[in-house]
């Protein structure tokens, strides 16, 4: 649901000055965006090596587009989707330019290369399945909507004001969405009272993977919204507070893919962020705060124990009969579903294993072979295995090109990382939510869902920016229009 239908749902039957009030939220938004440009965009950033005139009008078109698209990424996608379409009127105003710096990337064609073969594989895959067509060109659409992160780039291209704003416009967006889709009154009587996973609006998955994004974002900024300087100790009591709040949401979830891989990455990031503070006297008191989150969180655990220790236990139970290659011993579980989900998708993507089915390939829902859901009764939603529908639908030729794709990237943001050309608090976070977001594709398909679709633009696109600028080129004003 849009965030205007969100506003629309919510004032009718409201007083007049109470409408005005929430239809004022939309200008006011765009006012602090363009306020918030003005000041970016004024500021000459020397280590992003950029020099951007103030009377720009497609830099102002394309930052303000970018925010726009971070705002309403989750809490509204029709907005987004607008706003992506005028980050793209503004990129090609400035075409000259553009295509110039990515010529001269080798991330830029193998995307290209990429999304021909997306296309071409939808186009023929429509042609040669008929039944299917509707299915291939819809699924081609989402598909390449994935391709348009090199926008981000563009706007973002290494600026760390720019990023940082983004990010924290991104947050702002992400609590915006769930507090518009969430509802509130089952919240309450299931998840409150009855100990329910909450989903926030969302899915589960994709509920817990941007909430889990969003700490580790807040454990990797920690030295910058916790620093020296006025009301520390307060800025340390909100940081502590808004931890816990994630932590508890997290745990609602009761994900169990992200909290698993949170229980690994989040120490690991806290020890190496604790060890490259630059004093002594300055990790005592960082420990102490990182020492009291693990605490809370564990009681936080604690009092959620239940539902999580028997969805472990039933984790537990799964892969022990899964490990005996007995699949009709397997256990209906959500687990045990995506063992017989995993089965039946390597059959299928074996039948057509170099070229796959195409970009619109439902198999659980095409296929009359494909497993029913033990809980529903119904036909699967997907593979519950982002790489797994990749083989599916693309095939080995599809996987290999994205896998080439996603080692350009590693390899632009440690590159740039080693040369110090990132600061090294957003060189975490990327590589953070980066790997978890590719955890997470390991037990579900959401790349080319709704909300999804803007994460994974927004993500790629901020960390191709530092790889675009971390390549030799500056971004330069045109000064010949």
């Amino acid at each position: 649901m849009s965030y205007q239908l969100a506003l629309g749902c919510h004032t009718v039957g409201s007083q007049s000055d109470e409408t005005g009030a929430w239809a004022d939220i939309p200008q006011q938004l765009v006012n602090l965006l363009c306020q918030c440009t003005r000041l970016v965009l004024s500021h000459t950033d020397q280590r992003a090596g950029l020099r951007v005139l103030e009377n720009d009008w497609r830099q102002y078109l394309g930052v303000i587009s970018l925010l726009i698209l971070a705002l309403f990424a989750i809490a509204g996608t029709s907005i987004a989707l607008g706003a992506l379409a005028l980050m793209l009127i503004a990129a090609l105003a400035d075409s000259r330019r553009l295509g110039l710096v990515l010529a001269r990337s080798p991330i830029a064609w193998v995307a290209l290369a990429l999304a021909m073969y997306v296309l071409a594989r939808g186009l023929i895959a429509a042609w040669y399945q008929p039944a299917t067509a509707v299915a291939q060109y819809t699924g081609l659409w989402h598909w390449l909507l994935l391709f348009f992160f090199p926008l981000v780039a563009w706007f973002s291209y290494g600026s760390r004001k720019r990023i940082l704003l983004v990010l924290a416009v991104a947050l702002i967006g992400l609590l915006i969405g769930i507090a518009l889709k969430t509802s509130w009154q089952h919240f309450v009587k299931w998840v409150i009272f009855h100990s329910s996973r909450a989903d926030f609006g969302l899915t589960f998955l994709g509920a817990a993977l941007y909430v889990g994004v969003a700490l580790l974002g807040w454990v990797a900024f920690a030295d910058r919204l916790m620093g020296p300087g006025r009301c520390r100790g307060l800025r340390v009591a909100v940081w502590m507070i808004f931890a816990i709040i994630l932590v508890e949401m997290l745990v609602l979830t009761q994900s169990r893919a992200v909290i698993l891989s949170l229980l690994v990455m989040l120490p690991v990031l806290t020890l190496v962020k604790v060890a490259r503070l630059p004093s002594r006297a300055a990790r005592k008191p960082a420990c102490g705060v990182f020492l009291c989150l693990v605490l809370a969180a564990l009681v936080l655990g604690f009092i959620r124990r239940a539902p999580v220790a028997h969805r472990v236990n039933q984790t537990l139970a799964t892969l022990e009969q899964a490990s005996k290659l007995k699949l009709g011993d397997v256990s209906k579980s959500s687990l045990g579903a995506r063992v017989h989900l995993y089965n039946f998708g390597i059959k299928t993507w074996l039948q057509r294993p170099v070229w796959g089915w195409g970009t619109g390939m439902e198999a659980t829902q095409m296929l009359s072979s494909a497993p029913i859901s033990p809980q529903t009764h119904e036909d699967f939603a997907h593979l519950h295995d982002g790489y797994l529908e990749v083989l599916v639908r693309f095939g080995v030729v599809g996987l290999a090109l994205a896998g080439f794709l996603a080692a350009l990237f590693v390899q632009g943001l440690y590159r740039g990382w080693r040369r110090n050309a990132i600061p090294e608090d957003i060189a975490l976070f990327f590589g953070a939510a980066g790997l978890l977001a590719a955890l997470t594709n390991l037990s579900d398909f959401r790349v080319i869902h709704e909300y999804y679709r803007y994460f994974t633009i927004l993500l790629l696109g901020l960390m191709y920016g530092y790889v675009l600028n971390g390549s030799g080129h500056t971004f330069q004003p045109d000064k010949t229009r």
